[in-house]
């Protein structure tokens, strides 16, 4: 077994997850963080101190422009990863973007093709598709245990302690709050388990239940997969059991509980099935940490089952879908 790709590595953002999560993933999976941009100078100082990284960036562009960085890890608001997700790719560096790619579904798909041209890797992070109970599910549909798949459903509902930070909540720097925030997870897995076939928009419903804000507290989605049929749910205001996404087939079903892991730990989660399978992962690696050792030597040629800066393309396009027939 060959050893492990380190890449070094530069972090577009200094604070939330950026900074409770993503750092100390990127310092778990071996990999090396040279330092990160944030929206002021300072804010980089201060997260250098925090975790140790031996440079500090004054802004993105001093980020892009140090030649040692190799891969950026895009963890800025979601109105600004389109623009930062492309001067890095025009710096030469290979990408991991936060969710959503971009805001729009053309925007998004933008820099699907801006990768190609300039051949670096460009993934989206969508974590899930990392944990073991996700892709044992993902293993049994592409096996054939389930026979032909029908139905789908991945459902994520929590009602957040309180209200996010500012651009959250604003439709023009969010593309969204359910949608996008978690939604966003909820349909990757639904499309990445049936293999991204041709897929239609049939309807959905965005409303505010709890959240007195301009965006979206609950999200569902109706999809037509190929021939089967999904139902996406994301709740930032509604209270729900543990994450889980069904798979329901001709010949038996499975269900992975459990599996969007937005924190630092184990993996944890469950899955069952109908032939009486009850597996928990309770010592699993974290998706976080598995997602970088896969993307890291994904950049040497290696196998990637995380998605693609096309495959999340394809998601926001749907997502923007979704929100366009709720204005109407």
């Amino acid at each position: 077994m060959s050893d492990p790709v380190r890449l070094r590595w530069g972090m577009a953002g200094t604070s939330g997850f950026a900074d409770a999560v993503f750092a100390p993933v990127l310092r778990n999976a071996g990999q090396e963080l040279l330092g990160a941009a944030g929206s002021s100078p300072h804010g980089s100082a201060a997260f250098a101190v925090r975790h140790g990284t031996p440079r500090t960036y004054a802004s993105l562009d001093a980020l892009l422009g140090d030649p040692e960085v190799e891969a950026v890890w895009i963890a800025s608001p979601n109105h600004l990863h389109e623009e930062h997700v492309r001067l890095a790719l025009a710096a030469g560096k290979h990408v991991l973007a936060e969710k959503p790619l971009a805001t729009t579904g053309s925007g998004a798909q933008a820099l699907a093709e801006l990768a190609e041209r300039v051949d670096r890797r460009l993934a989206v992070g969508y974590q899930g598709r990392f944990h073991p109970a996700l892709h044992d599910l993902w293993r049994r549909v592409q096996d054939g245990a389930l026979g032909e798949v029908a139905f789908v459903r991945a459902s994520w509902q929590t009602q957040y302690a309180g209200l996010p930070g500012s651009w959250r909540l604003r439709r023009d720097t969010s593309g969204g709050w359910a949608i996008m925030d978690i939604g966003t997870h909820t349909l990757d897995a639904a499309l990445w388990l049936t293999g991204f076939p041709a897929t239609t928009l049939i309807g959905s419903r965005l409303s505010n239940q709890h959240w007195p804000v301009d965006v979206e507290d609950l999200a569902v989605l109706l999809l037509q997969v190929g021939n089967a049929t999904a139902v996406v749910e994301a709740a930032t205001g509604v209270q729900g059991p543990v994450n889980r996404v069904e798979v329901h087939g001709t010949a038996g079903w499975a269900i992975a509980s459990g599996v969007f892991v937005p924190r630092l730990g184990v993996a944890g989660g469950r899955l069952r099935a109908s032939d009486g399978a009850h597996i928990a992962y309770d010592t699993a690696p974290n998706p976080y940490e598995t997602q970088v050792t896969a993307f890291a030597a994904w950049t040497a040629d290696g196998a990637f089952a995380g998605a693609t800066g096309a495959e999340g393309a394809a998601n926001i396009a749907l997502l923007e879908a979704a929100r366009d027939e709720g204005d109407r």
